[in-house]
């Protein structure tokens, strides 16, 4: 006779070790595919965002100008096939009070501290002063807030 019970322990945790193994071994290459893919979609389309991934389980991160935003970023990760689920870490921008602005030259260049309130405004700001003194480095040390 057969001690069935002896067989199907070996053959359980056998088993079930081969599987950590493989479940090991092949996340990795599934991650940076899944990087690849969400993060050209959100590069496109929300430019602000960063997304890393724990297995299939997308972890978007980030500070959105408002909460439409937010949603879309989700969204799109959402709809990349081969994601499970998207944790939503992304934060909304600081409130400034009071929203202030400087910018020192010194024999570095130009500093710029403070802060702007959306981004188109934060490029043409250093497009303009990058524009009114070529030749002129620039820091951008603002910070994004309402």
């Amino acid at each position: 006779m057969c001690n069935w019970n002896k067989w199907f322990w070996r053959g359980f945790v056998t088993v079930a070790f081969l599987t950590a193994l493989i479940a090991l071994f092949r996340s990795g290459p599934v991650e940076a595919d899944l990087v690849a893919r969400t993060a050209s979609e959100l590069r496109f389309n929300q430019r602000w965002s960063a997304i890393s991934f724990d297995g299939r389980d997308a972890i978007l991160t980030g500070v959105a100008e408002n909460v439409v935003q937010k949603r879309a970023a989700t969204k799109l990760a959402l709809e990349t096939y081969g994601v499970r689920v998207v944790s939503d870490q992304t934060t909304l921008p600081e409130k400034a009070d009071p929203f202030v602005f400087s910018a020192t030259k010194d024999a570095a260049g130009i500093t710029l501290t403070g802060n702007y309130d959306n981004s188109e405004s934060h490029a043409a700001l250093l497009a303009a002063v990058a524009n009114a003194m070529p030749g002129i480095d620039v820091t951008d040390k603002l910070t994004f807030a309402v």
